[in-house]
C-alpha cells in the first residue's frame, strides 16, 4: 500500500516538487549568504496535509502542498550566538529584499 501512495499521482508530483525545492534552496543559498555577510540562511521546506479520517482524499483529487519559507537571521557582531528563526512576514523591509533578491538570483541560476 505504501509503494502504491509513493508512486500514485500524489507521490509523484510530491518528490518533484521536494526536488525542486531543494535544488532552489541549493541555488538560493550562496546568493543570500553573500548578500547577508553570512548572518542569514534560508530554509525552504513542502507540506501536505493529511486527509482527515472524515474527508478522504484519492489519488484523483488535487491536494495543494504548502511551502513554507524560514528565515535563521544571527544578530550582527555575534557569530557565537544561535540564529534566531523568524517567518517572511516578520523580516525587516531590506531583511525582505535580501531574500526576494537571493530567490530570483537562485531561481534564475535553478531554472
Amino acid at each position: 500500500k505504501e509503494v502504491i501512495e509513493s508512486l500514485g499521482n500524489t507521490g509523484v508530483v510530491s518528490y518533484a516538487l521536494d526536488a525542486a525545492v531543494n535544488e532552489l534552496e541549493g541555488c538560493t543559498a550562496p546568493y543570500l549568504d553573500a548578500l547577508s555577510d553570512g548572518a542569514m540562511s534560508l530554509v525552504i521546506s513542502t507540506t501536505r496535509p493529511k486527509a482527515s479520517r472524515s474527508k478522504k482524499v484519492d489519488d484523483d483529487t488535487p491536494v495543494a502542498e504548502k511551502v513554507t519559507l524560514t528565515t535563521f537571521i544571527r544578530p550582527s557582531g555575534q557569530s557565537l550566538l544561535a540564529p534566531r528563526k523568524r517567518k517572511p512576514e516578520q523580516l525587516s523591509g531590506g531583511e525582505g529584499k535580501r531574500v526576494a533578491l537571493a530567490l530570483a538570483l537562485g531561481y534564475a541560476l535553478a531554472y
